[in-house]
């Protein structure tokens, strides 16, 4: 009737009521959690337990978005994405570098939009369309960012296509008119 979406985290069970802070610490430390598995689940702090301390984004996986992005090409963008979640398997790292690792993403997206914007020289265009920073601020989760960094990507891809057609035709029927200008006789 409310449609409203619950999540509930639990703290580990303690013998006593001095451990109550621990409780809500841990309560509150698996509620952190409902980032990576969404809203409307019950998380259990005992099933929390991340296997690594870091994660793996390198400079080259950002240089192949970005410049796959720059040539339209959403299926490469999406891939290295993918590779990228699939390696880190974000279950398995702490809350605080699966935040980091998802705002990695996200600052990658706004360098490729901007990056388009250079190339296809209509600074403002895709920006003001997309409003990029007000949508992967709004996520509740790494399933919501990455569904709209994708989406993102799509339709900027999409557009930079777009742009290169556009060109294309102008350049081949600037060439024509030049040819039947000057060597026409």
């Amino acid at each position: 009737y409310l449609h409203v979406d619950t999540t509930i985290a639990i703290s580990n069970v303690h013998e006593d009521f001095l451990s109550i802070p621990n409780c809500f610490k841990e309560a509150s430390e698996a509620m952190e959690y409902r980032i990576l598995l969404g809203i409307g689940n019950l998380i259990l702090y005992s099933d929390i337990t991340p296997s690594s301390e870091w994660y793996n984004f390198s400079v080259e996986q950002e240089i192949k978005i970005i410049n796959s992005v720059k040539l339209g090409d959403f299926k490469k963008a999406y891939d290295v994405i993918q590779e990228i979640l699939d390696i880190n398997y974000l279950e398995n790292i702490p809350i605080e570098l699966c935040k980091c690792l998802m705002f990695d993403l996200s600052s990658t997206v706004v360098k490729s939009i901007n990056a388009a914007e250079e190339i296809s020289g209509s600074r403002g265009q895709i920006w003001n369309k997309l409003t990029p920073i007000e949508k992967l601020m709004s996520c509740q989760s790494v399933a919501e960012m990455k569904e709209i960094i994708v989406q993102m990507l799509k339709e900027v891809c999409e557009y930079i296509v777009q742009q290169k057609s556009v060109r294309g035709t102008r350049l081949k029927d600037d060439i024509i008119r030049y040819v039947n200008d000057n060597y026409s006789r």
